[in-house]
């Protein structure tokens, strides 16, 4: 094992003075699989929500309340799902239009 690790510790570059090198080669290995395997199931989930909601969408335009309350269900748990409703978007300041106040020309 120690070698597969000393492997993997050169291949992506690190200290070989190190004795901790091998140990975050694969830690950092192991972060970057987890994060891939994240990203792959939030994109399912992802689209099984759309599909969810394309389905009930019709029902819900036509005013249908049961299938309106699941296609806003679906667009937070899209929400939630993508970060899009963290405390720092929700509060986040719109700018207000402004009237620029042209004097005239004299």
């Amino acid at each position: 094992m120690a070698g597969l690790a000393a492997e993997w510790s050169a291949q992506m570059g690190a200290d070989r003075s190190s004795t901790d090198g091998p140990l975050r080669v694969v830690a950092e290995a192991l972060r970057v699989q987890t994060l891939e395997a994240v990203g792959e199931l939030r994109s399912l989930e992802v689209e099984r929500l759309n599909s969810l909601q394309v389905a009930m969408w019709q029902k819900a335009m036509d005013g249908d309340v049961p299938s309106a309350m699941a296609v806003v269900r679906c667009i937070m748990s899209r929400c939630r799902l993508l970060g899009l409703d963290g405390p720092g978007l929700l509060r986040a300041e719109v700018p207000r239009p402004r009237t620029l106040v042209v004097p005239p020309v004299t």
